[in-house]
């Protein structure tokens, strides 16, 4: 099997906290988002509250001209009012960095768009949340149109009702540059109910030293993905969909056997030495489903499973 040479890393994530680190909507074209009560409103300590934005059935749209909750920021309220989806899009140039907690005030599908990259570093979690989709894509697609990060005005959300399209149908990433979209996790853990989606088109996705969980201690395992063009899971990461009935499903790099158009192929794989992916059951029921995969018909890429995957029956019953 051809060995894979990953783009270098060319960030490093050290103790660094830039000055202006900050939640912040603009006045004009923020879809009426607000943060702690003010439009073109700026957060820098304490816990930043947003609410206000624009609605699309029982959807709600909110645009942030920055999202870094590093510094003196205690964590990220969001008003979600009962809505179903929740988009979050930051148009910020260098992207989006998270460490402190992210909650919503009732459950919610949430997406975070967030064309100039997602780090996520120890600290962060996710609250009322029972979805999660983090993407570097710059539009979202619904059957009755498309929201853009970065230009979509407020009257242009109104027909966009229903679930968005799933996964890479309705995740749309912009022009590529020569600057790919980078998803960088390193050294957090984080649960989610259902289903957490990582996603980063044309772009590189790095897992180090994490727990990302979508695991059911009363119930059936969720389901957890990561696509992007590169895919690097990282020494001492656990990535884990167990359930005291049936595992649940986890897919890095693509969907078994490419049978899923709504899971983006990656180009280049990597499971390093060190790393999990468990999507056993741990009571009674089947082992779920583990998929770890690459695009078959690309000469440059591969797939490398180092670590360790399971997929076992209950100790109560049922089949591995």
């Amino acid at each position: 099997m051809r060995r894979l040479a990953l783009l270098p890393l060319l960030i490093a994530l050290g103790g660094f906290v830039p000055a202006d680190a900050d939640v912040a909507s603009s006045r004009s074209g923020g879809l009426g988002t607000r943060v702690n009560g003010a439009l073109g409103g700026r957060c820098s300590s304490g816990v930043c509250r947003i609410d206000g934005g624009s609605a699309g059935g029982s959807n709600r749209f909110h645009r942030l001209s920055e999202f870094d909750t590093r510094g003196a920021i205690q964590g990220v309220s969001i008003d979600s009012d009962g809505v179903r989806n929740l988009v979050l899009g930051v148009t910020a140039a260098d992207g989006s960095f998270i460490d402190k907690s992210v909650s919503l005030t009732s459950p919610a599908h949430l997406f975070v768009l967030s064309p100039g990259g997602i780090q996520l570093m120890p600290g962060a979690s996710f609250q009322q949340i029972p979805q999660l989709t983090l993407s570097t894509a710059s539009q979202l697609r619904f059957s009755g149109g498309v929201f853009d990060v970065f230009s979509t005005p407020a009257t242009g959300v109104a027909g966009l009702a229903g679930d968005p399209l799933p996964g890479a149908l309705g995740l749309l990433p912009g022009a590529l540059g020569e600057k790919r979209p980078w998803i960088r996790m390193d050294g957090i853990s984080i649960d989610v109910d259902e289903a957490l989606l990582v996603d980063a088109p044309g772009g590189r996705i790095d897992v180090e030293g994490s727990r990302l969980s979508v695991s059911n201690a009363a119930g059936d395992g969720g389901t957890l993905t990561l696509t992007g063009e590169l895919i690097r899971v990282g020494e001492g990461t656990e990535l884990l969909a167990t359930g005291s009935g049936k595992g649940g499903l986890v897919q890095v790099g693509g969907s078994w056997q490419n049978s899923d158009a709504s899971v983006r192929q990656a180009s280049q794989t990597w499971m390093q030495a060190g790393s999990l992916v468990d999507a056993s059951s741990t009571g009674h029921g089947a082992g779920g489903t583990v998929v770890i995969w690459s695009d078959l018909n690309n000469l440059n890429g591969g797939t490398v499973v180092e670590g360790s995957l399971l997929a076992r029956g209950g100790p109560l019953g049922g089949d591995g």
